[in-house]
């Protein structure tokens, strides 16, 4: 005798619950494109996420075109607004966008000064520095080609001004900067503090020697150290990151992740007592500011520790390709509660994927009280609709 089956209702239970959280509870925005005749001419944001420090990099992919760019703007955390920057061309279908999730400055609770430059010159870093614009400077795209995320010096008149403050100096540290030289050549000072008169042979200097790129700093009477670069590790308009880290003992120098120059053996360097940090010139000068760097800078960072080899690969990673870790949460189980049985009552629990076609999920079972659950495994599986029944 065939059974038949009394449904006595049905809900349905979406399993794709993927959360793209990041490990800090941020929230990735989403977008979609519109299209006109194989062109992407728009991009709506969906949503605006949470939690962006910085502008995200914003990507076009699939749809079987190519060629599609655009940029994002952020305002108060949330992406506000995407911009199409060239529409691209053959697309039959909607494209992807994908803006990446939120991020924070790698190793940044080791963190003195960040400088992101994202369309300003302030620091975002826990001290809050005062950070000023001598002469002025012009925003632009930056390493991956956002708007007005880089700041232009032109090498005349033009350098970042950070007023002495002797947190900007500890012990041992990390000096981090994404560059690109209008002229690798050019006699200048990349970055630098020290003063002949008031500050004579203290501080640090990065600087383009017209034969070579150095780091040096100093030991209160002389050189402490030089370390020489070679000019084959840079091309001109073209973004490279430089990082220096330096404990008590030793220094290094390292160009897009990789030690260039090294040397051990050293005193501490002697501290500033009073002249200004300079990014983009040199203030050695009585009467103020000289050898002036054209140059484009981005995301300026100094940690209060040297980082290790391994650590300074990792920020160039993180920060060549926007890698921000972020922590994927997978729902592996669902409870499936059922209510209003009867008791002595014999259910049977069932799925479908399209409300047509039920499969059985587990055995039936004889009602013991009026609710009762059900703990099921959806790992590997994409939507589901659930149904109890009762068995005659």
């Amino acid at each position: 005798m065939n059974q038949t089956k009394k449904s006595l209702g049905v809900f349905a239970f979406a399993l794709f619950l993927l959360f793209g959280l990041s490990a800090n509870a941020q929230q990735t925005a989403g977008a979609t494109a519109t299209l006109f005749n194989g062109f992407v001419v728009g991009i709506t944001v969906t949503n605006g996420g949470s939690g962006y420090t910085f502008v995200p990099l914003v990507t076009i992919t699939g749809g079987g075109g190519a060629g599609a760019g655009a940029y994002a703007t952020v305002s108060g955390g949330v992406v506000t607004a995407i911009t199409v920057t060239n529409a691209g061309s053959g697309y039959t279908s909607q494209p992807q966008v994908k803006i990446a999730a939120p991020s924070t400055t790698p190793f940044s609770s080791w963190l003195v000064l960040d400088l992101p430059l994202d369309g300003s010159a302030v620091d975002t870093g826990p001290n809050f520095f005062t950070v000023t614009t001598n002469g002025g400077g012009t925003f632009v795209p930056d390493r991956n080609s956002r708007a007005a995320s880089a700041l232009s010096l032109n090498g005349v008149n033009q350098n970042i001004v950070i007023p002495y403050d002797a947190r900007l100096y500890p012990n041992e540290m990390t000096l981090s900067a994404w560059v690109s030289f209008q002229q690798p050549s050019f006699v200048s000072v990349l970055w630098g503090v020290g003063n002949a008169t008031s500050d004579s042979w203290r501080g640090f200097e990065l600087v383009c020697r017209g034969n070579d790129f150095a780091y040096a700093d100093f030991t209160g009477s002389g050189y402490n150290t030089i370390l020489s670069v070679s000019l084959t590790n840079f091309v001109a308009n073209t973004w490279c990151q430089i990082v220096v880290t330096r404990t008590t003992n030793s220094a290094a120098v390292f160009v897009n992740g990789v030690k260039v120059a090294s040397q051990t053996g050293l005193t501490p360097y002697a501290k500033p007592h009073s002249t200004p940090m300079s990014l983009g010139a040199d203030n050695a000068s009585s009467s103020g500011f000289y050898q002036f760097c054209p140059v484009t800078l981005d995301t300026v960072h100094i940690y209060n520790r040297a980082l290790a080899d391994g650590e300074v690969q990792t920020l160039y990673t993180n920060e060549a390709a926007g890698l921000v870790p972020t922590v994927g949460v997978v729902v592996k189980t669902i409870r499936v509660n059922m209510m209003q049985l009867v008791l002595g009552q014999t259910y049977q629990l069932e799925t479908s994927t399209n409300l047509s076609s039920w499969t059985e999920v587990g055995v039936p079972f004889d009602a013991t009280n009026s609710t009762a659950f059900q703990d099921i495994d959806i790992i590997g599986t994409m939507m589901g609709y659930y149904r109890v029944v009762e068995l005659p």
